[in-house]
């Protein structure tokens, strides 16, 4: 730790040890760091998950019109799929075109009450409040949206899809995770954090994706 001194306008500073040391040794300790931020990336540093209890894997669908999405094909075709490895899956839709107090606390019921295992964020204003909850929650978060000032606070359990990402893309990235690790929340947010890539998309340690390059078949 450093002390600063102001006199006469500038500031000087000297080393202040956290434990008693004789002098030869301060002046060394003056040259090592006292500490350092930042070299391992970014990582999950909060408390275990248990697996969710017996039952469908629910997701929060969180967004504009998130009711009406559910139903769609595409998304009950990804649910048709998902159950083909032996335990169904199931939508909480929760719409933020409503009264956002009504939505906020459905929200909350969905993540504490219903153990919904992660969260589809549909734009930008329901990521930022997904990504809110998360914090307490710790569940993972897919964002749908091209700002990237939602990864730009280094939240571990949020990554950002392009906006124009369907939502059962981003399920079924949600679905191959929990396959390679088991219905945890924080054993999947470890999966997306990995890297390693999933349908041909990846993130990067912010929770930016990245497109993974398929080799081609030689001819």
């Amino acid at each position: 730790m450093y002390i600063g001194t102001v006199h006469d306008g500038s500031i000087t500073y000297r080393l202040a040890p956290m434990a008693k040391e004789p002098p030869e040794a301060q002046s060394e300790a003056a040259q090592t760091p006292y500490a350092r931020v930042g070299e391992d990336g970014l990582n999950y540093a909060g408390p275990s998950r248990a697996n969710l209890p017996p039952g469908p894997i629910r997701v929060v669908l969180f967004g504009p019109q998130a009711a009406q999405l559910a139903q769609s094909a595409a998304i009950k075709v990804q649910l048709a799929l998902a159950a083909r490895n032996g335990r169904p899956w199931t939508l909480l839709p929760v719409d933020s075109d409503q009264q956002w107090g009504a939505a906020s606390t459905q929200h909350v019921h969905a993540l504490w009450n219903e153990h919904a295992l992660a969260i589809i964020a549909l734009d930008r204003n329901a990521a930022h409040l997904s990504e809110q909850l998360a914090l307490k929650s710790f569940v993972p978060v897919l964002a749908l949206g091209d700002d990237k000032t939602l990864t730009s606070a280094d939240v571990p359990s949020l990554f950002r899809l392009p906006a124009a990402t369907p939502p059962a893309t981003a399920l079924h990235l949600l679905e191959v995770a929990e396959a390679r690790s088991g219905p945890n929340p924080q054993q999947i947010r470890n999966v997306l954090a990995s890297g390693n890539p999933i349908s041909g998309l990846a993130f990067l340690p912010a929770g930016n994706p990245r497109a993974v390059t398929t080799p081609q078949a030689s001819q």
